[in-house]
């Protein structure tokens, strides 16, 4: 830790010299636009190979940059007093800063539920005042889960709260719920703090019932417990719907595996890369559950339609390589039948939605330093060549889709904790800046359904 602090003072005290000799540009010199991401960007990432995703071409280990091209239609331009997190073009350029940046309060350390080791990958935030500053993941250390978290000194030329000030008191999030313990920020403070909080919970949204409307789930991780309040029963909590399936590491998720309309419970196992489902066609029989193993530890898990047979497919994305691996439900999950595609990269968020509103989800990444969509559509059968991109959104926003307009295509949707405002770009209008939406909903602390 303490070669950490020497590097860091030596780096601070040899920007002080070179503004010192040079002077900094407009703007600042820590300035980082979208260029310098880019070029960082590109540097880690090759272009991407000319196969379309098939299992014969797609097992190139290359990590893909989505192309940095211009906006498909309907994201002709950044445009946009519509576009949410883009006030810096609409201030003009920031003030001379003369000044080097503050250090940074580093804060690291044990991550727990309940005394036990949190899933690799489970978020780890800072947020000081109502606003996220920073964020990280939980990693594997000697066999427990840690973090390393930054959290930078506030920059004074933006007009939001990006950062700490002397004395801010710092609160941290594991998941999706607040830690116990709480921080303060100073520059240059170097601090182990383990974290821990009382209950892993985890939302989702599914069709249980079958009726065609969103039931709301609730997961609880100490014990298993699956709590659903059923749409077709308006939501009543005296008549919900109660499952154990699953135990603490796992990640929960809702989709219709067997095919009869309704969703099944499943849950991923990281530490087996193991999928356990639990069958709505069986009454959700614990005897006829169906076992899968797809995926490893680090991936991330989400269930989608790509092959467009009405049933899931098993899907885990490899934030390392910006991959993804598809066992598809058309060919019984069969593992040389698989699919393979590079789309992303790591610190990108992965989705999967329908916006071409052919049947089939898209494979979608957001890059929350960007703020910017990357979408290869199904209809042009996942080719880089054809990929849509959409700015939408700023750091620390929330990235959904959903149909929100009732056109059988999904929306692009952002959340932003920090004024509970949802943000959505509607399919209808052709994802057009301009007929964005906009809902007051929520406050800080809560947890959209995914």
């Amino acid at each position: 830790m303490q070669v950490r602090m020497t590097h860091t003072l030596f780096r601070a005290l040899l920007i002080a010299l070179i503004l010192a000799l040079v002077g900094a540009p407009t703007g600042g010199l820590y300035a980082e636009g979208p260029a310098d991401r880019r070029a960082q960007g590109a540097a880690a990432s090759p272009a991407p190979p000319s196969a379309t995703g098939s299992a014969a071409s797609g097992n190139s280990e290359q990590a893909l940059l989505p192309s940095e091209r211009a906006p498909a239609p309907g994201a002709e331009s950044v445009g946009a007093e519509a576009q949410p997190g883009d006030a810096g073009a609409a201030l003009g350029t920031p003030a001379l800063n003369l000044q080097p940046p503050a250090l940074p309060s580093g804060f690291w350390g044990r991550v727990r539920l309940n005394g036990s080791d949190v899933p690799v990958g489970t978020p780890v935030s800072a947020w000081i005042d109502g606003a996220l500053v920073s964020v990280t993941i939980a990693i594997l250390v000697d066999g427990v889960s840690m973090y390393n978290l930054d959290v930078p000194g506030d920059r004074p030329e933006t007009a939001f709260l990006d950062g700490g000030y002397p004395g801010a008191v710092i609160r941290f999030m594991v998941g999706e719920t607040w830690a116990s313990q709480t921080g303060h920020w100073r520059s240059g403070l170097v601090l182990e703090l383990n974290l821990d909080h009382p209950d892993l919970l985890m939302h989702a949204r599914g069709d249980l019932d079958g009726d065609g409307q969103m039931d709301l789930a609730l997961w609880r991780a100490s014990i298993g417990r699956w709590s659903v309040l059923y749409s077709s029963k308006a939501y009543v909590a005296a008549q919900a719907g109660a499952f154990f399936w699953g135990t603490i590491g796992d990640v929960p998720l809702l989709g219709d595996l067997d095919g009869d309309g309704r969703d099944d419970l499943v849950v991923w196992r990281p530490s087996l890369g193991k999928w356990y489902a639990l069958l709505s066609s069986t009454g959700y029989a614990y005897a006829q559950a169906r076992t899968y193993h797809w995926g490893a530890k680090g991936d991330v898990p989400l269930l989608g339609d790509v092959d467009g047979d009405g049933r899931a497919d098993l899907i885990v994305w490899r934030p390392a390589l910006g991959k993804w691996y598809i066992l598809r439900s058309s060919k019984g999950y069969a593992y040389n039948e698989a699919r393979f595609y590079l789309w992303g990269a790591k610190g990108d968020v992965p989705l999967l939605g329908d916006l071409d509103g052919d049947g089939k989800d898209d494979i979608i990444v957001w890059r929350p330093s960007l703020g910017k969509w990357y979408v290869l559509v199904s209809s042009a059968n996942y080719a880089y060549g054809q990929a849509r991109f959409y700015l939408w959104g700023a750091k620390g926003d929330v990235p959904l889709l959903g149909n929100v307009d009732g056109d059988g295509k999904d929306d692009i949707i952002v959340w932003r904790p920090s004024l509970g405002k949802w943000y959505v770009l509607v399919s209808s209008a052709n994802y057009a800046y301009g007929q964005a939406r906009f809902y007051q909903w929520g406050a800080l602390g809560d947890v959209p359904p995914r």
